[in-house]
């Protein structure tokens, strides 16, 4: 088995993995600040609850979207399994052709989500990732990455409407039965979850009229199968597909 670490602005995801199985996962919040010594004591009490010792592992793999935290947990990795994990850069995607400006901007999760729809569900494809940010990529018919949108995500986009405005309530994210609200807290959702679903709805009709073709429509992200059944694109919900993508590059590295 392997350990493969989704680092993400607000949740890492870190599973155990038996090929491109996951075996268990466990999420913890992101602690961008902690020590080495404070990850490690989080990853020997991960592997507790999980009920596996280091030595189930034969290596690890690790994407992150901040930066700072690699060397932190490759510290602390190596710690408790006694060996470094791979860090997901532009370099280790499977050699995915990556067609943007500069390659080097884009982020880890990114190159696994589209590396991971092209290995198991096929090209050209279409991938809403729904998280602390909303991103939207397409994989061409050549399994190339061609790019993607970005827009703030569910939780921040109510977020930043509460903090903003001097009337409207701080509300949990549930979707209402109806998408014309008729009360506060109801347009705030509405406004936010369908306003979402339309915008991959949206989306999807443009990058497909602008690759030229239909795409296998897969999603996955935290806020995913909040926002996916109420989109009215067929669109499959994958809620490992990160871990699956980490484990491919890992097995195309050995």
């Amino acid at each position: 088995m392997i350990l493969a670490f989704d680092v993400g602005n607000t949740t890492i995801v870190i599973a155990a993995m038996n090929r491109e199985m996951v075996v268990k996962s466990v999420r913890i919040d992101t602690k961008a600040t902690a020590t080495k010594e404070e990850y490690t004591k989080i990853l020997q009490s991960v592997l507790m609850d999980m009920n596996y010792p280091p030595e189930s592992f034969e290596g690890a793999i690790v994407s992150t979207v901040i930066p700072i935290m690699k060397e932190t947990l490759v510290l602390a990795i190596r710690e408790v399994l006694g060996r470094d994990p791979i860090i997901v850069s532009s370099d280790h995607c499977g050699g995915m052709e990556i067609k943007v400006d500069d390659p080097t901007t884009v982020a880890g999760d990114l190159l696994v989500g589209a590396l991971a729809a092209k290995a198991f569900y096929g090209c050209p494809a279409i991938i809403a990732d729904l998280g602390t940010a909303s991103k939207v990529i397409a994989v061409d018919e050549k399994g190339a990455f061609r790019g993607l949108t970005i827009s703030a995500g569910v939780s921040m986009s109510l977020k930043a409407l509460s903090s903003g405005t001097a009337l409207l309530p701080k509300i949990s994210l549930t979707a209402p039965k109806h998408v014309i609200g008729t009360n506060t807290v109801d347009c705030m959702e509405s406004g936010t979850i369908y306003g979402t679903a339309a915008m991959v709805d949206g989306l999807i009709d443009r990058f497909e009229e602008e690759l030229g073709m239909k795409c296998n429509l897969l999603a996955t992200g935290g806020n995913a199968p909040l926002v996916i059944p109420l989109c009215r694109h067929n669109i499959r919900l994958d809620k490992d597909l990160l871990p699956k993508g980490l484990w491919k590059i890992y097995e195309d590295l050995q």
